[in-house]
């Protein structure tokens, strides 16, 4: 118990001394992942033509990986993977160190 108690505080402690700029980039990835469940994400088994119908271009796109091949656009808020030519996942990206916090009305 006593072993328990001290793993506690010591975590307790680290997590209380990190910096400000790690805790900032840690509230816009909160506020991107509340801002951005809002709107849609591409869904599982969307192909690449209804992606690029829906939510534009990307910002950037991979070539083909491994076996089978993997790809990923990259938008402004989220990533999208795909095997072959079906969406497999999309996750919402993590803010950049230099993001400004958008204003949100709660």
């Amino acid at each position: 118990m006593k072993i328990m108690t001290a793993l506690l505080i010591c975590l307790t402690g680290t997590a209380t001394a990190q910096t400000g700029s790690t805790v900032r980039q840690d509230v816009l990835l909160i506020d991107r992942v509340e801002r951005t469940a809002v709107q849609t994400t591409p869904r599982r088994g969307m192909l690449k033509s209804e992606v690029a119908a829906s939510f534009g271009e990307p910002l950037s796109m991979s070539g083909s990986v491994g076996e089978p091949p993997i790809s990923h656009w990259v938008y402004e808020l989220f990533t999208v993977y795909f095997e072959h030519n079906h969406v497999i996942h999309a996750v919402i990206n993590q803010a950049t160190a230099t993001e400004s916090k958008p204003a949100m009305s709660r």
